[in-house]
């Protein structure tokens, strides 16, 4: 199919000259109005260059507005004489009454930004891998098999004699579930059946243990959260000063206490209280991310997670109702999309910035050893008090070795 040349000119509602609009970067690169009307207008363009029509801009004066409204101004109104709208739009009832959606040029993401919730550093983190049940049954399981393990070696001294003790057993099926085998001595068959089954069973546990808990070092649950999580956490909110929310969903109930409460900042302000603080920031993530990548280092940034709000909210390319050519914008903008000219516009701001997956090796915290650190903190202070009673015991009764 042959694009035919319009050779006419439409009146076009912009926030920006599109003409002119990188101009504005550098005073309007955090505001999301400027970021949709940039995307708009990209779109806009090509179109132009396919079709040959000409652009009449009409940019409403919104000096007076609040900042939070500006995006608003540009809304269709009924016989307002615009062609065309640059700055993509929601789908929605009210915009259906006014205007004509042609396409889906992109989808937009609102949420909350914070930082992991900081964790316990006394956390049982090596008890993760079973649960409390499981841990009682591994527990009976050591005790049990160390009682078959003493009268088995009972058994054998009393047939062919040899040396007999509960706690050398007891500390062989511990060290056989740590994988650490004391040395065995076994004669009769029953007793050495024993030791194999054993020692097979905690090595098939013990893999499983471990590969679990390398499972929970490399994704922390810990660090998940959602809008419930959120809503009942100590979490201050705060908004972006220059966000346009949508029309609000039943989502928002979730959060509305918070969000009520919450007061706008500025886009420095907000991210340094997001790093130090206990704040969860509502933003968009295509304004937020570039600035984070610029401003913090990378450890830091991979340190935040998102609560989504709104997600996957499309932004729609408008026309007037009686629009002439709603047709041929529609055919324009698919060529546009099968072609991957959209993707590649959109390419640097709709993929993850950071990919901080792959940052970095995965490296233990301190907070996830001390647990064991402390464990043979005090076995080897409950060792040596041990000790000292046993040398004071033996001495005081003339028991060898002490009292030749």
């Amino acid at each position: 199919m042959t694009l035919r040349e319009m050779n006419v000119t439409f009146n076009v509602r912009t926030l920006y000259d599109c003409g002119y609009i990188e101009d504005y970067k550098e005073i309007s690169e955090l505001d999301p109005n400027w970021k949709q009307t940039m995307y708009g207008c990209q779109v806009l363009q090509i179109l132009q260059d396919m079709y040959k029509f000409n652009m009449n801009y009409m940019i409403p004066d919104t000096q007076s507005l609040p900042e939070e409204e500006r995006g608003f101004s540009i809304y269709p109104q009924s016989n307002d004489g615009i062609d065309i709208y640059a700055k993509p739009i929601g789908f929605n009832k009210q915009m259906l009454e006014t205007a004509c959606p042609i396409q889906a040029i992109f989808t937009w993401r609102y949420g909350f930004i914070l930082k992991r919730p900081y964790t316990s550093v006394l956390r049982k983190f090596y008890s993760l891998p079973f649960t409390r049940p499981v841990w009682n049954c591994l527990y009976l399981m050591v005790l049990m098999a160390s009682v078959i393990f003493f009268y088995l070696s009972r058994w054998e001294r009393r047939i062919i004699g040899g040396y007999s003790s509960y706690h050398y057993e007891l500390l062989l099926a511990v060290g056989a579930c740590c994988q650490h085998i004391l040395p065995l001595q076994a004669n009769m068959t029953s007793r050495r059946m024993a030791y194999l089954s054993f020692i097979m069973f905690t090595y098939v546990l013990y893999s499983f243990y471990t590969s679990n808990l390398l499972s929970h070092l490399v994704s922390d649950k810990d660090n998940s959260m959602d809008l419930e999580m959120l809503a009942k956490s100590d979490y201050e909110c705060a908004k972006l000063g220059n966000l346009n929310l949508p029309f609000k969903f039943k989502v928002c109930s979730i959060v509305q206490e918070k969000l009520s409460q919450a007061k706008y900042v500025n886009m420095n302000d907000g991210l340094n209280a997001v790093l130090t603080t206990r704040t969860a920031l509502l933003a968009d993530y295509m304004t937020v991310y570039p600035v984070l990548a610029n401003m913090f280092h990378t450890d830091d940034v991979c340190q935040l997670i998102e609560i989504d709000l709104y997600s996957n909210i499309k932004k729609y390319f408008y026309t007037s109702k009686d629009f002439s050519y709603k047709e041929e914008f529609k055919i324009g903008i698919l060529r546009m999309k099968e072609t991957g000219i959209l993707q590649k516009l959109l390419h640097e701001d709709i993929l993850p910035i950071l990919n901080c997956a792959n940052t970095y090796p995965m490296s233990a915290e301190f907070e996830q050893i001390i647990m064991p650190l402390c464990t043979l903190l005090g076995s080897c202070v409950g060792a040596t008090v041990i000790m000292i009673i046993e040398r004071w015991h033996y001495r005081r009764n003339k028991v060898w070795p002490y009292v030749n």
